[in-house]
């Protein structure tokens, strides 16, 4: 009975260390089982996302597009495309939604410019990104 209350404990513990920084994030930013951190998720999907975590490239866009206090349309629009462009495809419905907000907010030959400033700025980070995988 020890024996088995040993590899219980020892799987729970396993387990518990074996989180990955996703899970962490996302429990800061619910505040599930630890105090609510909105920051230190943020700073966790950043960190991951720049190793080319496609997972923390979409949470970043969704905080960036849901956190009020972390509403940025351009930083929304960079990690939806970037996750978008290794594969995820919700990633594409917030990168969709921003373009469709900057179409209401300005003119047709603003938001085209502006959109095109975004494409640019995406494409070179996740070109950065990609070059980094490719390396590891």
């Amino acid at each position: 009975m020890k024996k088995i209350l040993f590899l219980v404990l020892s799987l729970f513990v396993f387990n518990a260390l074996a989180e990955s920084p996703i899970e962490l994030g996302y429990r800061y930013v619910h505040g599930i089982n630890i105090e609510q951190s909105k920051q230190k998720a943020l700073n966790i999907f950043e960190s991951e996302a720049k190793k080319g975590n496609v997972d923390a490239m979409f949470n970043l866009a969704l905080m960036h597009t849901k956190e009020d206090e972390y509403i940025d349309g351009s930083k929304a629009y960079l990690w939806s495309s970037c996750a978008h462009k290794l594969g995820d495809l919700t990633s594409l419905k917030i990168k969709e939604l921003w373009i469709q907000q900057i179409k209401e907010q300005a003119s047709a030959t603003a938001a085209a410019e502006l959109i095109k400033e975004f494409d640019q700025s995406a494409k070179e980070i996740c070109n950065l990104i990609s070059i980094r995988l490719q390396n590891q």
